[in-house]
């Protein structure tokens, strides 16, 4: 893996089939004289910059010298002595040519270097100093107490630039051969810690791989990466050995694990076969026992509403005096029936929803789908006072009576299970990696964390006959969402209210007109006082 992320060296393809030796010392010699002609080049600019800045410096002190000292030439206008000021300046081998002006711009004296006939460029009072394509120029007045008398003109030859800069380079040059030849005797002689044990490894390398002896070890020559490599093969070499006498041991007993295989494959096709006749049995006792308990449920509610009419018939017929024992006994007839029918009915509906196709669900707006619920809730909602609000729901791909039970169950519980306080519900929904998250919160009584797997299951309650109802409207709840391939669960502790919270793939979104979202963005986050169902529906099973 790491080898794969490092990068491949670019190398010239003169070099790639060259001894690593060679490699190795010329690597040395082409950095090695890389950084001499950088550092001497270095050198030979940075002292012709510098003595460029000397030249400048020292030419106007002369100048500053020479025009002081033409004072009283111009003054007493003597050309002789001007043009002996000016013969000074011999000294300079470099100096072409010095000229002193009168006011008016003639020239009292001139000095020209033997050998050449330039004459004196035209007469500037101005003190400056500038280089032209012939040298170096330097104009200066010449002042007699602060008042301009005359000028002076000095050109300077700069070819003195040209020949210090050749004579350090060639210094430079000769250093830079020195040095080299010192860099290819050290590098030939000390290539070899490198080399060497590289030689030793190649050379075990080619041996385990003509005689495919995997004992073969390389020797190690230091402790450094190299060392580390050698080991590092050497344990590769040892690995494949153990692993070479492992697939010897495999392929020995290899017989004995293919009859066994025969034998395990033939035993495990019988084993399919009875698999298949019995997920087919189990699939027909299962529909025959949905088909049984929709029956049961459906055909035993007629007589229970018998026992329940006659048992009111008989009260209100015969009055019996307030305390006899046969009010209570008919009282405890009618409140079995009931209890029985909410049960049957309770029933009717977790087998129902496994009934039917998915292909067949519709688009359906859960908002709508909630104010069915609160409308079906009113009377519990205004007895207990609570106070439901929501966050506006997306429209999924569904059958709407599974979500009617499903937030019906919720809700009821909500109310049934609630504190002293106000009951509090908040219904909210979000969206997240794929999945559409939708929770119920409440303030009530709360749940004990080791009940929370035991409350999904049909007819485990926890709270006895204390509080009323069947024990299977979360059933319910889990039986719709595990239809749609979706998870429920619940978060809480005593005394602290609970949040039960389901999810739901993404594609049972019902997209929105002219969009890909089944809720718009802009509606997300926003809770809606929904206390109050809207219209009187139908009261689908629920209740839990």
């Amino acid at each position: 893996m790491t080898l794969a992320l490092m990068t491949r060296p670019t190398l010239p393809r003169s070099m790639r089939d060259v001894p690593i030796r060679r490699k190795l010392l010329a690597i040395t010699m082409v950095t090695t004289a890389a950084a001499l002609l950088v550092a001497g080049a270095g050198i030979v600019l940075t002292d012709s910059y510098l003595f460029r800045g000397y030249l400048e410096r020292d030419l106007a002190a002369l100048g500053r010298i020479t025009a002081d000292n033409s004072t009283a030439a111009l003054k007493f206008e003597d050309p002789a002595a001007a043009s002996e000021i000016l013969h000074a300046l011999r000294a300079r081998p470099h100096l072409r040519t010095a000229c002193i002006y009168r006011p008016n711009g003639t020239v009292l004296a001139e000095y020209e270097r033997t050998g050449l006939k330039d004459s004196c460029p035209p007469a500037d009072a101005r003190d400056r100093m500038r280089f032209t394509d012939t040298g170096l120029t330097l104009t200066r007045p010449v002042l007699l107490q602060d008042r301009p008398i005359g000028s002076l003109t000095i050109l300077y030859d700069l070819s003195e630039i040209g020949e210090r800069m050749r004579l350090y380079s060639g210094a430079v040059l000769l250093v830079f051969f020195a040095s080299s030849l010192i860099a290819f005797l050290i590098s030939a002689r000390l290539r070899g810690l490198i080399a060497t044990p590289l030689a030793q490894l190649v050379q075990a390398t080619t041996e385990v791989s003509e005689t495919g002896d995997y004992g073969i070890r390389a020797h190690k020559f230091s402790g450094d990466e190299l060392g580390v490599l050698v080991d590092a093969f050497n344990q590769m070499l040892a690995s494949i050995q153990s692993r070479d006498r492992e697939l010897m041991q495999a392929l020995m007993s290899r017989e004995d694990a293919l009859r066994e295989s025969r034998e395990a494959r033939d035993q495990l096709a019988g084993l399919n076969v009875d698999l298949a006749q019995s997920n087919e049995k189990l699939a027909r006792s299962n529909e025959d026992l949905e088909r049984f308990a929709f029956v049961a449920s459906h055909d035993l509610q007629e007589p229970l509403r018998m026992i329940t009419l006659f048992s009111q018939l008989l009260v209100r017929t015969y009055s019996v005096p307030a305390g006899e024992d046969a009010a209570g006994y008919v009282r405890n007839i009618v409140a079995s029936a009931r209890r029985m029918r909410d049960l049957l009915s309770d029933l009717l509906a977790y087998t129902d929803i496994g009934a039917g196709s998915l292909d067949s669900a519709q688009p359906v707006d859960l908002n709508g789908t909630l104010d069915h619920v609160l409308e079906n809730l009113k009377v519990s909602i205004q007895e207990s006072g609570a106070v439901i609000t929501s966050e506006s729901l997306p429209a999924l791909r569904v059958h709407e009576g599974h979500f009617i039970s499903l937030f019906q169950n919720l809700l009821a519980n909500a109310i049934k299970y609630r504190s002293e306080r106000t009951p509090e519900i908040q219904i909210s929904f979000t969206r997240s990696d794929g999945m559409l998250k939708f929770s119920v919160r409440d303030n009530g009584i709360g749940i004990d964390p080791e009940y929370h797997a035991r409350i999904f299951v049909a007819f485990k309650r926890l709270h006895g006959q204390n509080i009323a109802g069947t024990g299977i409207g979360l059933a319910i709840c889990q039986r719709v969402v595990d239809r749609y391939r979706g998870r429920i669960w619940v978060e809480s502790q005593a005394g602290h209210g609970a949040t039960f919270i389901f999810t739901l793939p993404e594609e049972l979104c019902a997209p929105l007109s002219g969009t890909s979202l089944c809720l718009a963005q802009e509606r997300m986050g926003e809770f809606h006082d929904r206390s109050t169902g809207p219209k009187e529906t139908a009261d689908p099973p629920g209740g839990g």
